[in-house]
């Protein structure tokens, strides 16, 4: 999985914002929107992942039963944005992550600025503070999301259970625990090396512990070297992991999947994969695609603190819509954002997923709590509570450079953990791809 292949502001800011005035009213929290008094007919040309969507077609419904004048014309996403962006005119609503991509789109003024329908849906007052953050620019927002992508480290809860472990809160704690499970015969984690993407997680994560989140950012957007000492920290802590025997032998052979898949002992997944752990560093994609039969034999828990004077930070991965500027219905787009902005309408998407089946987090704090799995709830509650969010790593690189990460990275999982062929082959990736203006470097 990966996000989709990847503008002077015009006269329509102060336009937006009377129309978002006129669509919405102020709302409590809790409460829905008041209905728009009148919107025109027209067809809404919407370019979103999955045009077979139940969530979107049941949201669709919902709002064309109050406007049957307005119509949806779906486009599936299988061109980049700017090739969307060189249709005339763009569409009026687009699905995207909050990527390179959507970064690059707010700084080249694409995208419209929706900062007064946060301010009149209740998100400015209902999206955790650190979510906001990831999406604004100049004090502005520029996307409205609908939920986020988590990443946590999934156990089996019943092995804990067996040899008394408690998730752990630092990274002391937790070397305890994989000492304790490597010494009684289980293997302690799972990692996928046939999908090296879906093992990021493990570098970001502890880059985020060990140098901060503006480390972090500056290194994936060209600014720090790959041949950093502070690089070296980080691929000495994880190779530290491999030397003692706590990952699968086979990583070679697992999946992001597979590696979800090992935790769970169940006789019905024995077929699913022969390789077992207790433990692997998992992403909300990953997690989604299990059943809850299965499901129901973890728990997850936060990546542990390695150094507590440093923010605490999480990445997500956040989903929602932009509107294009130049787009040839922006009164009715902002009015079905404000629809889709409601807890009632996140809520929906929330349980019943989207693309691919993904499971996401509510953006908004106030979702009715029934609609949520565990996990859900529980990646909610992180969230409010978390200093920074940085967007996942593979979601935060352009595409020119993910290919190359993504090599290395498998090269990396499998023996034998070369820090120097690493830190070398992703430096000169960097300076190739500052370079050529596809990281902005200094």
């Amino acid at each position: 999985m990966h996000h989709q292949q990847r503008p002077p502001r015009l006269v329509w800011p102060w336009l937006l914002l009377t129309l978002v005035g006129f669509l919405t009213v102020q709302c409590g929290p809790g409460e829905e929107p008041a209905r728009p008094p009148e919107v025109a007919a027209a067809t809404i040309r919407w370019a979103t992942w999955d045009i077979s969507s139940q969530a979107e077609q049941t949201l669709v419904k919902q709002f064309r039963e109050q406007y049957p004048q307005v119509e949806f014309k779906r486009i599936d996403l299988d061109m980049g944005w700017q090739a969307l962006m060189r249709d005339t005119p763009p569409p009026d609503l687009v699905n995207m992550d909050a990527d390179y991509e959507f970064g690059e789109a707010m700084r080249q003024n694409q995208v419209a600025d929706l900062t007064e329908l946060w301010d009149q849906s209740g998100l400015l007052e209902q999206v955790p503070a650190s979510l906001q953050r990831l999406t604004e620019r100049d004090g502005k927002q520029f996307y409205v999301p609908f939920g986020f992508g988590w990443v946590g480290i999934y156990y089996n809860k019943q092995i804990f259970a067996d040899y008394g472990l408690q998730p752990p809160q630092s990274w002391e704690e937790f070397i305890t625990i994989c000492e304790t499970l490597h010494a009684n015969g289980e293997t302690p984690l799972a990692i996928s090396g046939s999908e090296p993407w879906t093992s990021y997680a493990w570098f970001e994560y502890l880059n985020l512990r060990l140098n901060g989140p503006q480390f972090h950012r500056d290194l994936l957007s060209g600014k720090e070297r790959y041949d950093d000492a502070r690089v070296r920290a980080v691929l000495e802590q994880w190779k530290q992991l491999f030397d003692n025997g706590y990952f699968v032998e086979d990583a070679q052979t697992l999946g992001g999947l597979n590696a979800l898949m090992a935790l769970v002992r169940n006789e019905r997944a024995k077929a699913l994969t022969r390789t077992k752990a207790v433990m692997t560093l998992s992403d909300a994609y990953n997690v989604s695609q299990i059943p809850a039969l299965f499901l129901n034999e973890l728990d997850f828990f936060r990546f542990p603190v390695l150094d507590s004077s440093l923010p605490a930070a999480e990445a997500v991965s956040p989903f929602g819509y932009v509107v294009p500027l130049g787009a040839e219905h922006i009164p009715q787009a902002l009015a079905f954002l404000t629809h889709l902005s409601t807890p009632a309408a996140q809520g929906i998407i929330a349980q019943e997923g989207l693309f691919s089946s993904v499971t996401y987090a509510p953006a908004r704090v106030d979702v009715d709590p029934a609609r949520l799995r565990f996990d859900q709830q529980k990646a909610l509650d992180l969230i409010k509570n978390t200093d920074e969010v940085v967007p996942q790593m593979w979601m935060a690189l352009p595409d020119q450079v993910w290919g190359m990460m993504t090599f290395e990275f498998g090269r990396f999982i499998r023996e034998p953990h070369d820090i120097d062929i690493f830190t070398q082959k992703l430096e000169e990736m960097r300076q190739k791809a500052v370079a050529s203006g596809n990281l902005p470097g200094e």
